[in-house]
């Protein structure tokens, strides 16, 4: 039985083990005392990253190169037609903002800030004293669970999946796998690895650098799920009632209307 007395001892010999210094290159990202969990925190960052663009930039190739990423020119004007004439407002307009932030954060301010600037030392880092190390661990351990799902996100939509909200020819509802847990487990994943990203390096400069595109990515969920309630009708209503659109416990992030369509909370 694991009584509290050996909860403590525990944590402290956790705490003791990732806290004991290692070799300041193993912290990519810079430290004044480089742990071994601090260590593992920012390598997962970093990692998270890498595979972020491979398999983003990657999946794109991919189904250009296969002729897999056409869109459904009929059901989107189908779709558009069905759409009612839209006045800008304060919310369209935050949406056009975070999305072109978010281009630019894709394009240009994560590569240069994630692979260069922070690995060579020239951006801030917290100062963490030394003997710290078991949280910053536990972030790697939310990370590396993040790039897990993220690369069977991808695996598993396939010539489904598409960088931004689109009906593809042959689309197919995918509900299997992580899609049993979270209508959007790729966003999921986005939200999990703020807190992971915090918990492995402390540093909020090269945080602040990923949120508008997790903003804008949550912005869009509103028009994916009209997007398929348009293609796939009560089969997807089904899969709403029984699937939340992030999975727990953000499932009470969004809300449905009083005809079970999923919408953003705050529209």
């Amino acid at each position: 039985k694991l009584d509290v007395g050996t909860a403590y001892a525990m944590a402290a010999c956790a705490t003791c083990y990732f806290g004991q210094v290692v070799a300041d290159s193993w912290c990519v990202y810079g430290a004044s005392a480089c742990t071994l969990g601090l260590a593992a925190g920012q390598i997962s960052v970093l990692a998270f990253q890498i595979v972020f663009f491979l398999g983003t930039w990657g999946h794109t190739i991919v189904q250009c190169c296969y002729g897999t990423g056409e869109r459904s020119q009929s059901d989107e004007a189908a779709y558009q037609e069905n759409q009612p004439d839209a006045e800008l407002t304060c919310w369209m307009c935050l949406d056009i903002a975070l999305n072109l932030c978010s281009i630019m954060s894709c394009m240009f301010i994560i590569p240069v800030f994630f692979f260069v600037l922070a690995p060579l030392g020239l951006l801030p880092f917290p100062d963490i004293p030394i003997g710290s190390g078991a949280m910053e661990f536990a972030g790697a351990i939310i990370n590396g669970l993040c790039i897990l799902i993220f690369i069977a996100v991808h695996v598993q939509m396939a010539e489904n999946w598409a960088a931004e909200p689109a009906i593809k020819n042959d689309h197919q509802l995918v509900v299997g796998g992580v899609f049993r847990w979270a209508r959007h487990p790729m966003y999921a994943i986005f939200i999990w690895y703020i807190l992971g990203h915090y918990l492995a390096t402390r540093n909020w400069l090269l945080l602040l650098f990923w949120l508008p595109l997790v903003f804008q990515k949550l912005i869009v969920i509103d028009t994916e799920e009209k997007m398929m309630l348009h293609k796939f009708g009560d089969q997807y209503r089904e899969y709403c009632q029984n699937v939340p659109a992030l999975g727990f416990p953000l499932c009470c992030c969004y809300r449905r209307t009083s005809k079970r369509e999923p919408l953003l909370g705050g529209a």
